[in-house]
């Protein structure tokens, strides 16, 4: 996979890391206590992929941009699921009282109804998709649609259509406006 050119961790790699995990601060709970173990799990994911790198598929700068890119909306998409979402979590009133002063302690309300229901409909809607097309949907929440096309074999138009397929089941379900509102630029066609 990768080339003989090897790629390290240079001053725009640092640089980037540095600069995405100040961006989280302040955002989906991310603190600024937070900054050194945000800046870590970067550089250490980073790390771990650096032997993927192929010379002949791009730039080692692109490539640094990319996957600390995706860790990062890995990290957003673990901090909003419903199960860690962070608004959530119990806190002793020493800890709010601190936090707030002598404030109001009452917590902001989340819409966890709307979530659930929404949800539920996504389980459902991706249940009447055929075995392919339900792999193709889980594939594509995670990662981005030429990597999908690369696992299931086929070109990136054809998985295209396969995405557009689904966004229609899912329209069709009832999910049109959800699918608008989270759905990514897909990739420039060549």
């Amino acid at each position: 996979m990768g080339t003989s050119k090897q790629i390290t961790l240079d001053e725009y790699a640092t640089t980037l890391i540095r600069v995405k995990a100040r961006q989280l601060i302040g955002k989906y709970g991310f603190t600024r206590s937070d900054r050194e173990d945000l800046e870590q799990e970067l550089t250490l994911d980073l790390l771990m992929r650096l032997g993927r790198f192929d010379q002949s598929k791009g730039q080692p700068a692109t490539f640094v941009r990319m996957v600390v890119n995706r860790r990062v909306a890995s990290l957003i998409r673990e901090r909003k699921s419903l199960s860690r979402d962070y608004r959530r979590a119990r806190h002793s009133l020493d800890e709010l009282s601190d936090e707030i002063g002598d404030g109001n302690l009452t917590e902001p309300a989340v819409d966890d109804q709307h979530e659930r229901d929404l949800a539920i409909d996504m389980a459902v809607a991706l249940d009447t998709l055929s075995d392919v097309q339900r792999s193709i949907a889980e594939s594509l929440r995670d990662d981005p649609l030429t990597e999908v096309a690369r696992e299931h074999h086929c070109s990136r138009e054809a998985m295209r259509r396969h995405a557009e397929q689904i966004r229609r089941h899912l329209a069709r379900h009832g999910l049109g406006e959800y699918i608008a509102a989270h759905q990514t630029d897909a990739a420039p066609r060549k």
